[in-house]
């Protein structure tokens, strides 16, 4: 499972002719947590699993669609005896636009794609039927090596993203937790986090700065800004995400779980968990 590995930055290169891969996930296997520099869209042709993005948890099924933005991370996971299979496109929507509209138009997609769009993840028929038509639009287009299809896909990308940045009235920019330039910087203390945490050890934000070799202030101060939050926050997310995994994953009782990522009893996991998610632990697994 993907707790089991550090989160990983993957540079895609983009190919201008819109590259269309299918990936094959096995049962019991899943990809690593990992985010990277493009925009991922997809489609679930067979299978069914669960999908989390940022701290976002979903399942998904045949027929779904995922959107992720640059520097989100995310995983996938097949359920126990299936398998899923999914076409996969990265775009470079900024490279893309930039050539192909007029630079007032090209100017407005990329302000509502960076401040605008608050939705993202697992998109399903019977709930976003707009964007799941859209986007095997596009993925079909992209299939069609022709000057004709590629201002198609031009266009059904722009359509996209104006679909999405209406699903999003009202709600706040979508989070990317990733951030190349000084990821590196910081990499060692958000590898011990996630080490520590998934082993049930402590962990200190004293911990994280000293394996940076930086003053505290100045490693608070960088861990804000590439991951946007701050160090104990980015803890407390690991605690109550390394949780869900095993509420998802495990049959391992709530008070072992919360024994588990730091707590003394389970009365404090339930009131952290509750803030956090909305619900209860017991409420959490139900839904799995």
């Amino acid at each position: 499972m993907s707790s089991h590995a550090p989160i990983q930055f993957h540079e895609v290169c983009h190919d201008s002719n819109g590259p269309l891969n299918t990936y094959s996930l096995h049962p019991a296997l899943s990809t690593e947590m990992h985010y990277h520099n493009l925009i991922e869209i997809g489609w679930c042709l067979k299978g069914q699993g669960t999908f989390m993005v940022e701290d976002q948890i979903q399942n998904y099924q045949e027929g779904d669609v995922d959107v992720v933005f640059p520097y989100q991370k995310h995983f996938a996971h097949t359920h126990e005896n299936d398998s899923s299979q999914w076409y996969l496109i990265n775009l470079d929507f900024q490279k893309v636009m930039q050539t192909s509209l007029s630079p007032i138009l090209y100017s407005d997609l990329s302000i509502l794609t960076q401040r605008e769009i608050g939705v993202y993840g697992i998109f399903r028929p019977e709930e976003h039927p707009n964007v799941v038509r859209l986007v095997r639009q596009l993925i079909q287009t992209i299939t069609e090596p022709s000057e004709l299809a590629m201002r198609r896909e031009i266009l059904l990308l722009a359509q996209l993203m104006l679909e999405l940045s209406l699903l999003s009235l009202g709600r706040p920019p979508y989070p990317r937790s990733g951030s190349r330039q000084y990821y590196s910087r910081i990499e060692p203390a958000v590898h011990l986090a996630q080490q520590r945490i998934r082993r049930g050890e402590k962990i200190q934000v004293s911990d994280m700065s000293q394996i940076c070799l930086m003053s505290s202030g100045y490693f608070r101060r960088t861990f804000h800004a590439v991951l946007g939050c701050s160090p104990q926050q980015y803890i407390n997310d690991l605690m109550i995400a390394q949780a869900k995994f095993m509420l998802i994953e495990t049959n391992t009782s709530i008070l072992e779980i919360a024994n588990h990522i730091g707590f003394d009893d389970a009365s404090g996991f339930n009131r952290a968990f509750l803030r956090s998610c909305g619900m209860t632990p017991s409420s959490f697994r139900t839904l799995f």
